[in-house]
């Protein structure tokens, strides 16, 4: 007795706890029931290839062993066409009468899976008479798939049966056959299902008790997941839980759906389940899934039982959808009015603020006006400080280079006169060789560039004397010129004091400084490389130095 009232108390907390579970976690398994519904087709497509791939194979297998191809194409077509099923059940039996490789127990075998697809077609009496065929010498390698058959065949007949007590009728066959099923079974999942569908008849939470352990450790992808949640949902919907009858059957049709399961049995349920809680979307959307898949794969008799459910969900679904649509329509009309006020509204507003604008408007035009004059002015007089500036400079440098050029000019006509008198008097003491020697002699040239170059330095720094160091500040600091010695420029420094006086032109200055135009330009493009910032604007920023506000 107190072993009893122990094995109820365990019972009743494994419910308690299970049905927690469920309240916390059927929303997110109903999400993820949704997204791999909307994905059906990929497992689907998953399936097919499988199947194709299963097909090719055997197109390349011997004769006499296209018997097990045959048969695992059947286990595939199972649950996604029944016609297709059918067909290779009876190539199954066609191979296995076939003298030079004929078996005993494989023709058995044949009989029981062409019974199996007759029972999925809802010929039950021919899969009765099928199965009656090879009952009196069952092989022992057969018996456990001759009384699962049979125990599908009578569970089927009565579910479908439109007689009142028609599960009453074939119970205890049923038994029987589970029974028989337990006995033969070796693996241990079957075993434990097979005996927890035979306990639910009379104890539906000793049977759960017995499942709920197994689904902790399966995956959906896990055959056996379809089977023992479906049963684990049945066993809650008969205790009268249904939150835990719709987490378990949201699992079995998880299970369904990624297997490419088109035979809905548990979706179905959930459906009816889901609509009776008032989740009309979900349950419309399930059981058109069910409708659709079910006349894929050729399921006749589930599309009648689908049909006697659907209609009620359809009608309520359509009724809903009217029912928001004519909310939505009142919605509309009444945001339609209260935009119409708040239109109006914003006119008087915008009628008013008009006004008063074109009041401002006019007092803001005389300080407008009296502004851009301002600004004008402004501009004008900046003009003019650059213009006067730049005049300035522009100034300041002619008269300084044309002071200095006048007496370089004059130097250089009494230093013409002074080298034509020593020519003269070596062309007068015929000394034709010593003539033809000084006039090739550079030395002189040479020193009057030095010297040019020399006053050119000097009068340029005299303008700009902090030349060296501004130009230095555009270039990056590793890059820098060094300091002139004896306020002496570089060949770099002489191009780009000459480019800041406004000779731009490298063809200009190649001829002020005797050199080729091509090493002019290499000249500028080496430095502005080394410019910081923008190179572009090197030769810009060069133009602002020395520059002074007038």
């Amino acid at each position: 007795m107190s072993n009893r009232i122990l094995k109820l108390v365990v019972t009743a907390l494994i419910f308690i706890m299970s049905h927690d579970l469920c309240a916390k976690d059927i929303n997110s398994l109903l999400n993820r029931l949704d997204e791999v519904v909307a994905n059906r087709s990929q497992f689907i497509q998953q399936k097919e290839k499988e199947i194709k791939e299963m097909k090719i194979l055997l197109q390349r297998t011997p004769l006499n062993a296209r018997y097990e191809v045959c048969d695992m194409l059947c286990n595939l077509y199972m649950v996604s066409n029944t016609d297709s099923a059918r067909h290779y059940s009876e190539l199954c039996l066609a191979f296995a009468k076939k003298a030079e490789w004929c078996s005993d127990v494989r023709l058995q075998g044949a009989h029981i899976k062409l019974a199996q697809c007759l029972a999925i077609n809802g010929m039950y009496e021919q899969a009765k008479e099928k199965l009656s065929e090879v009952e009196g010498q069952l092989f022992e390698e057969n018996k456990l798939s001759y009384y699962r058959v049979l125990t599908q065949v009578y569970i089927w007949e009565a579910e479908f049966s439109t007689l009142p007590d028609a599960y009453q009728r074939t119970e205890n066959k049923v038994f029987q056959c589970r029974d028989s099923v337990l006995f033969y079974e070796t693996e241990k999942v079957h075993q434990v299902h097979t005996a927890a569908i035979i306990k639910a008849y009379t104890d539906n939470a000793e049977s759960n008790r017995m499942l709920l352990p197994m689904l902790d450790t399966m995956s959906y992808d896990n055959p056996n997941l379809r089977f023992i949640a479906n049963t684990a949902a049945s066993n809650f919907e008969t205790l009268g839980d249904n939150d835990s009858a719709c987490y378990y059957y949201a699992l079995s049709a998880i299970s369904d759906v990624t297997q490419g399961v088109m035979e809905h049995t548990s979706l179905r349920r959930l459906a009816v389940k889901l609509f009776a809680k008032g989740d009309i979307t979900r349950a419309y959307n399930y059981i058109n899934v069910c409708m659709e898949d079910a006349k894929a794969c050729g399921a006749r008799l589930r599309t009648i039982q689908i049909a006697e459910d659907r209609p009620v969900i359809l009608n309520t679904y359509q009724e809903t959808v009217s029912n928001q649509k004519l909310s939505l329509e009142i919605i509309v009309v009444v945001l339609a009015f209260l935009l119409f006020i708040v239109a109006f509204t914003l006119y008087k507003i915008y009628k008013i603020q008009k006004r008063l604008k074109e009041a401002q408007s006019k007092l803001l035009e005389s300080n407008e006006d009296l502004r851009q004059s301002k600004q004008m002015v402004e501009q004008v007089l900046q003009q003019v400080q650059l213009v006067n500036r730049d005049l300035k400079e522009s100034n300041q440098i002619k008269e300084v280079y044309i002071t200095n050029y006048m007496k370089q000019f004059s130097d250089g006509i009494a230093k013409l006169e002074s080298y034509q008198q020593m020519l003269q008097k070596v062309a007068h003491t015929s000394n034709y060789g010593k003539l033809v020697q000084t006039i090739k002699n550079t030395e002189i040239l040479d020193h009057e560039l030095d010297v040019f170059y020399q006053s050119f330095d000097e009068t340029f720094l005299g303008l700009f004397p902090t030349f060296v160091k501004d130009f230095n500040a555009l270039l990056r600091p590793e890059e820098q010129l060094p300091e002139p010695e004896d306020r002496h420029l570089s060949t770099e420094l002489r191009i780009f004091a000459l480019i800041r006086l406004g000779i731009n032109d490298s063809e200009e200055i190649a001829s002020f400084l005797r050199y080729s135009i091509k090493t002019i330009y290499n000249y500028r493009t080496k430095i502005r490389n080394k410019a910081l910032g923008d190179r572009t604007l090197l030769e810009d920023r060069l133009m602002e130095i020395g520059i002074t506000e007038a």
